[in-house]
């Protein structure tokens, strides 16, 4: 009979403490939701991202306008010498290639 009233006691403090830490666990989460729902509050009033991205967009096309029209010249200018190039190598291949028969420098090339 000892023992049965010893797991009693350790029974009744045992739904004491399961009781006492859900009511502590309970407002722990109510905390949480408070703070979860004022910090929600909070980002609606505040739109730094928004006055950040506004501000942000315009330099985005400053720096782009500054960068491309010096891109696309060099572009370009690789284009030309590219082009050069390709009909030089085209004008001396023409060359190079003479037809039989004809004269180079005074003599018949066959």
């Amino acid at each position: 009979e000892a023992t049965a009233g010893a797991s009693a006691g350790r029974k009744k403090r045992s739904v004491a403490g399961a009781v006492g830490l859900g009511a502590a666990l309970s407002l722990f989460a109510a905390q949480n939701a408070d703070a979860a729902t004022e910090l929600s509050q909070l980002a609606a009033s505040d739109n730094r991202f928004g006055t950040i991205a506004l501000l942000f967009l315009p330099v985005v096309g400053w720096v782009g306008f500054n960068i491309l029209q010096p891109a696309f010249n060099q572009l370009n200018r690789q284009n030309e010498i590219r082009e050069d190039a390709a009909g030089s190598i085209g004008k001396a291949t023409k060359l190079s290639q003479k037809p039989k028969g004809t004269k180079v420098k005074g003599k018949v090339k066959n």
